[in-house]
């Protein structure tokens, strides 16, 4: 047919016209013939109701299946015609009202995006579509047949899957175990669910590291913090079991400074008889071999899943998207935009003093109690802390054989200790405890007996509260029961501390606060900020719990259903150092390290003073280190104290003071003795017990010293014998007195000379009596501590030996010294200099939005009250020790475990965040892995960079195809294909090369010439070739081996006025694969209201009918001001905005038409031009209101100094 050419010129073979004709000729010859052109073929008589469309179709050849999109007056639908049986099925059916549909097509929006994913099990196969009005779909085809008519929800039919709500809910535990595997470890834990076609949703957010350290306790042999330790043993979590959909539940952990992510169990519903959305706890304590996630997944915060996508095509199980939506408008409810307006603040809790629960402790055998009472009635509260210190000894010997700090968090509020100690969380803490005496008490069995029944401590209930620890029996072969009893030690303690933990926000320090908000499927803004979104805590704060709070006072998003707050701050770069040892060289000081500390320091660098020996310093005092050497003993020149050789540092203290006479005192003791005929020399050490009308013991403090040296000697047959034992004693905890502390160290220990077999070098015992001369035994006395030396006799056993050294004396020469100090001097070091990357980290919480109001955990927002949302803030960066100490590090040592702040980062933008069309972009899932059972086709991981954005001079993306397993893609302007799995690598002669690449897509390669479609629902696939229309040329092409072709030769002119009168309408288009014919449809033009921007000129000339077109507004208050230019004749100028209509009749000329804008709510004002005379000619200049400006958030860098 040709309608280009001159009916009278058209050559032979060629016709004019012929419609609804088929022309069929026979293979092989010229033979043909002319018939009708049949149409369809009724294949199902399914009554859909009035104004009936069809929005798309997929072909299935495979299956030998074809599914269409149906939409009526009645519902939408999704059905499937199955060939071989020539059967129909409903896929999807949805009735519901308007407005409540799940599967909600419209008409306007054709479905040209239609793919499917083929299984070996037809009941996996999934459908997977977008029309750019709903959210992608993915339908597994067998179940959603199961479904009937409106028996489906939304998350039933969507590609993207949400994650668990909130972070699980993660305890530290306590297990009967013996050991400790998080004892030096922080741990943060995340859960995910895996949904019904495999596909596994993005982490829930992670838990902050969950870590308790112990009561501070310094070793003062390394100078090591031990009680940066973790007090507990196990973390008990609790996960919610998601909805119906939900089959399998993974547990995640992680450690701080590392981004490995382990599975620590894995849970299937159907086999734990899990019921949905319920709760489980599972405790973690053992240290097995785990299975690793990718990294990738801890950046996978949210899918982000296109909110609307025009384009789709599957590739290598792949799906992805073109032309796609994402992000969404910070606008309010009522359609303001949201301006974030937070105000931060610090609270900051003591942590000197916990309350101490009255203690009585019973040691009569059979009823060794530890009865416990709250006489000041102290509250117990929801998360305030009890800590338990047990010590047990061994009645009889009083040698301590179990000694155990435990510390509880309270579940609930209590109204006294008899309901707490009711409670079923708290018996089960007890038993544990039980369990763990029984495994760790170090008392042996006698000699001869076997154990007939466990000492085990218990808990008391009725008008007395406490514990009870019972005796053990042991039985002898002659059956005789042995009954040793044990007794709670004066030592053990309970307290009561308001304070659960001692994290805190660490001092001298910057913090900047953002927030995030979340629709209900976990896609995220990025950080929004407040114009004052950082405060600093003071170095003062350091002996407290430091503790952000944020009020939020705007309105959240429309959309969103969650929100989070996101903190800044420098990383944490310094180390804590103890000084307990310095030694004064006139104006300077030399300070002693220990054990690691000597790998903190550096000549030349500065430390910050946190606490001198008696308080914590408040404001910032730095001090240079200015040599750092290893020194011989006694190395300071006239000192007359004496140094011990070691490790130091040197340092000029200034704006503060390091004066040995204040801080440090020494009290020595000697005694001497000897003895001959075979008896033991002995000496009496006076143990610092002063005596006036009645002994005074002094205590012994943390941090002192104790040096003990004994000296025995005898003059045997074969020449004299000298043995020296010395040794010195750090005090690692407060001891009431010398008693308390040799009960500790010295019960029943022995300092043996070498190579004597029965001999001892000294032993030493703890005696209250009086000294005059001689020993008197007085319990009201003073403490001494007896020495006994080496026997006088025969050092080898020679029977003659013992006659002949009979006469011989034997003396012993004993010292004890104690080193008293008043307080530890604690310093930081100065933390490095780390560059500002603007990246502010989640936190474990995270708050919902009821009825377009935060919620908070101080105060709920009360937008009627005009009352912000308060919220205390859990993040954490150390911990406070109270006194000025901050440790992040396990026991503040060197290279050891630390606290870092790196979960899940996130960042600010220089622009306003808010809904973005990429419409020359691509994006992609990950793919479906049969083979695995691996479905990641829900996975759209920003952090992997899984898009790729075209050349958008091209325009918009249409049409998207898998072609010889590279994607072909059509935009308005050009065809090209993007390269899959590989890239093209150009040599120096200009010639090409295809190389393997990691990338998913690669580069964009066009084809020559004018190839564009604009009607991506004109798009037909015939083997290699692809037919489309191109509408701005006025053709119709094909894409084939040979490039782009046009395919209207003899009717150019008609496609071309085709096009030009229907520019907008569809035009469907498929393709005949019996006659092998393009089959095209163009549908009538819709008529659409123009729509301007701002300052925009219309011009207008020698019109006659009605003018009308849409002004969309910007975001200020004022007047919409028309200037209008009638050039010819006159008009009616008439704007219709917010319901109002303001009208300027029969003007002509120049002049202006003002309407007042008094609300931000409206953003469209429709304006009618009407001739009045029979023609008219004018031009409108149309302005918006000028100010002022409602922004939605304004975005300043930050910097965090320290």
């Amino acid at each position: 047919m040709n309608l280009d050419t001159d009916e009278r010129m058209l050559p032979d073979g060629q016709y004019r016209y012929a419609e609804n004709v088929i022309i069929n000729d026979s293979e092989g010859s010229d033979v043909g013939s002319v018939q009708n052109s049949y149409s369809n073929k009724k294949l199902t008589n399914i009554h859909f109701g009035k104004n009936v469309k069809t929005l798309g179709k997929y072909e299935d050849e495979f299956r030998d299946k074809i599914y269409w999109l149906v939409k009526s007056d009645s519902g939408c639908y999704l059905l499937e015609w199955d060939n071989p049986s020539e059967s129909v099925a409903f896929v999807l059916k949805d009735t519901r009202p308007i407005g409540s549909r799940v599967f909600d097509l419209k008409d306007d929006f054709l479905c040209t995006g239609f793919e499917k994913i083929i299984n070996d099990d037809i009941n996996n196969d999934l459908i997977i579509l977008t029309d750019n009005n709903m959210q992608p779909l993915c339908i597994n085809v067998e179940r959603a047949k199961s479904y009937g008519e409106n028996g489906f929800e939304e998350e039933d039919i969507l590609l993207i899957k949400k994650p668990p709500r909130f972070a699980p809910v993660a305890r530290l535990f306590y297990t009967s175990e013996k050991s400790n595997n998080i004892e030096e470890k922080f741990i943060s834990f995340a859960y995910r669910y895996q949904y019904l076609d495999n596909e596994w949703s993005a982490l829930s957010s992670f838990t902050n590291y969950k870590f308790s350290p112990n009561p501070y306790k310094i070793d003062y042999y390394t100078l090591d913090n031990l009680g940066m330790t973790n007090a507990f043993n196990a973390v008990e979590i609790t996960f919610n079991t998601g909805d119906k959909r939900v089959k399998n539940i993974q547990i995640i952990a992680k450690e701080s400074n590392s981004n490995n992510l382990y599975i620590i169990e894995s849970f299937n519903k159907d086999k734990e008889g899990y019921n949905h959305n319920d709760f489980k706890k599972f405790v973690f304590s053992n240290n097995k071999v785990y299975k690793l996630l990718p990294e990738k997944e801890l950046w996978r915060s949210f899918d982000n899943v296109p909110r609307k996508a025009k384009a789709l095509t599957n590739i290598g199980n792949r799906p992805i998207f073109g032309n796609y939506l994402e992000g969404y408008n910070l606008e309010d409810i009522n359609g303001v935009k949201v301006r974030i307006n937070h105000k931060i603040s610090l609270k900051s809790d003591s942590l000197k003093v916990d309350d101490l629960l009255n203690t009585t402790k019973s040691n009569i055998p059979g009823t060794n109690t530890l009865i416990i009472t709250n006489p000041n009635n102290y509250p117990l509260k929801k998360n305030s802390k009890i800590t338990f210190i047990l010590n047990v000894t061994q009645q009889a010997s009083d040698i301590l054989c179990y000694n155990k700090i435990f510390q509880y968090v309270l579940l609930d509020d209590y109204l006294s200790l008899n309901d707490l100690f009711l409670s079923s969380d708290f018996i089960n803490f007890i038993e544990t405890i039980n369990s763990n005496y029984l495994l760790n008490n170090t008392f042996s069995t006698p000699s001869g007996y076997t154990k007939d029944s466990d000492s085990e401590i218990t808990i008391i209930y009725g008008a007395n509260v406490g514990l009870s620890v019972s005796p053990s029996t042991y039985i002898n072969a002659a059956n005789t029961i042995l009954t040793v009893n044990f007794v709670f030690k004066i030592s053990s303690y309970v307290s009561l501390s308001s304070i659960e933990n001692a994290s805190s926000c660490k001092s001298n320090r910057d913090y900047a606060l953002g927030i995030e908000y979340l629709d209900k499927y976990n896609r995220k803004t990025t950080t929004l900020t407040a114009i004052k979104n950082t405060i600093y805590i003071p170095n003062e704060k350091s002996e407290y719990k430091n503790t952000l709070q944020i009020q939020i006072r705007n309105k959240p998003p429309y959309w969103a259903d969650r929100f989070k707050i996101v903190v800044k701050s420098q990383p944490l770069t310094y180390h804590t150092i103890t000084v307990n040892n310095y030694y004064i060289e006139g104006a300077f000081v030399w300070i002693r390290l220990e054990g690691n500390d000597k790998d903190k320091v550096k000549l030349g660098e500065y430390l910050i003073l946190k606490k001198t020996n008696t308080k914590v310093q408040g404001d910032i005092i730095k001090t240079k280190i200015l040599e750092v050497s290893s020194q011989p003993k006694d190395f300071i020149v006239e000192n007359t104290r004496s140094e011990p050789s070691g490790f130091y540092i040197k340092i000029k203290p200034s704006g503060f003071s390091m004066n040995e006479n204040n801080n440090i005192t020494i009290d020595r003791h000697d005694s001497k003795g000897s003895a001959s005929k075979k008896r033991n020399p002995t000496c009496y050490l006076d143990l610092f017990t002063d005596l006036n009308a009645t002994p005074k013991n002094q205590p012994i403090l943390a941090g002192s010293s104790i040096h003990l040296t004994i000296n025995s000697s005898f003059n045997y047959k074969s020449g004299a014998s000298v043995h020296l034992w010395q040794q010195t004693f750090e005090i690692q905890r407060d001891y009431i007195d010398i008693e308390d502390w040799y009960n500790d160290i010295l019960l029943g220990r022995s300092m043996p000379a070498s190579g004597d077999g029965g001999n001892y070098l000294g032993k030493v015992f703890l005696v209250t009596g009086y000294f005059n001369r001689r020993f008197v035994p007085d319990a009201n006395g003073k403490k001494y501590l007896m020495v006994t030396g080496l026997e006088s006799g025969n050092l080898n056993g020679d029977i003659t030996d013992i006659f002949d050294g009979a006469g011989k004396s034997g003396t012993v020469d004993a010292w004890i010294s104690l080193r008293k100090s008043s307080g530890d001097y604690i310093f930081e070091t100065e933390p490095k200099k780390s560059i500002d990357q603007d990246l502010f980290y989640e936190t474990e919480q995270t708050f919902e939005i009821i009825n377009n109001q935060h919620k908070g955990n101080v105060q709920d927002q009360d937008l009627s009250l005009n009352n912000p949302a308060i919220i205390s803030l859990d993040f954490f960066n150390c911990y406070a020790q109270g006194n000025g100490t901050e440790s992040y590090a396990i026991k503040d040592a060197f290279n050891k475990p630390s606290l870092n702040i790196d979960l899940r980062p996130t960042t600010t933008i220089t622009e306003e965040y808010t809904e973005v069309l990429r419409f020359a972009d691509l994006t992609y899932g990950e793919p479906y892995v049969e083979s695995t059972g691996k479905n990641g086709i829900n996975e759209f991981n920003l952090a992997t960079a899984n898009y790729k954005q075209l050349d958008k001079n091209y325009g918009s993306v249409q049409k998207l195809l898998s072609r010889d397993n590279d994607l072909v893609v059509l935009q308005e302007e050009k065809t090209s294909k993007v390269m899959f799995g590989k890239d093209i690598l150009y040599n120096a002669d200009g010639t090409s090369n295809l190389s393997s690449v990691p990338d998913v897509l690669g580069q964009q390669v066009t084809y020559l010439g004018e190839n564009g479609c604009q009607n991506p629902e004109s798009v037909a696939v015939y083997d290699y070739q692809i037919f489309f229309t191109n509408a701005r040329r006025g053709v119709v092409q094909r894409l084939s081996i040979d490039g782009v072709t046009d395919i209207v030769t003899g009717m150019v002119d008609w496609f071309r006025d085709k096009f030009i009168i229907n520019p907008s309408s569809k035009k469907i288009g498929g393709f005949d694969p019996y006659f092998k014919q393009y089959v095209l449809s163009i549908g009538d033009e819709i008529p659409k209201i123009l729509q301007l921007q701002c300052n925009n000129i219309i011009t207008k000339l020698g019109k006659n009918n009605p003018f009308v077109y849409d002004l969309k507004l910007n975001d200020s208050y004022g007047n919409i001001v028309l200037n209008y230019n009638i050039t010819l004749g006159s008009v009616t100028i008439q704007v219709l905005f917010n319901g109002v209509v303001t009208v300027a009749s029969n003007v002509t000329g120049i002049g202006s038409l003002t309407i007042p804008r008094d609300t931000l709510l409206k953003h469209i004002a429709q304006i009618t031009i009407t001739p009045v005379t029979a023609k008219a000619s004018y031009e409108i200049t149309n302005n918006c209101p000028i100010g002022p400006v409602n922004h939605y958030y304004r975005q300043y860098n930050t910097k965090c100094v320290s």
